[in-house]
């Protein structure tokens, strides 16, 4: 399940570079409702992971993840806790964190595609909700 979660927070958090975003803003940038869909490598098998993610303003989040693999039923869990972002190293890029009891702490540096998508060091894509 750890690897799932740091699959999940990856995907949870987001990375390109937009052409006028000022990281100096990632917390409110990234606060909001975020889903990403992609596939994770678990061992000698691919799975499928959908993340549907909300990062609220008091810095608090709630995650549902759906993870299919060939031949056997879909699995979700639900995952909970603290977050917080900061600005990345480089310009257009932000520095999340998130926090589950049940995992620990995970960062990971989003660079911003445009003013919905964020994508990961892997390249997956987090795409913003409408509210």
């Amino acid at each position: 399940m750890k690897t799932l979660f740091c699959a999940a927070a990856t995907a949870l958090l987001f990375v390109a570079p937009a052409a006028a975003f000022d990281n100096a803003t990632c917390k409110s940038f990234l606060t909001g409702t975020w889903n990403s869909e992609g596939e994770a490598d678990m061992g000698d098998h691919k799975m499928m992971v959908k993340t549907h993610s909300v990062y609220k303003t008091d810095g608090t989040f709630t995650a549902t993840q759906s993870m299919e693999m060939p031949g056997q039923a879909p699995m979700s869990q639900s995952i909970s806790g603290a977050w917080d972002a900061k600005p990345g190293p480089t310009a257009g890029t932000c520095e999340a964190s998130v926090t589950a009891n049940e995992f620990g702490t995970r960062s990971v540096v989003l660079t911003v595609v445009d003013e919905n998508t964020v994508k990961d060091p892997n390249g997956r894509e987090s795409k913003r909700q409408a509210e």
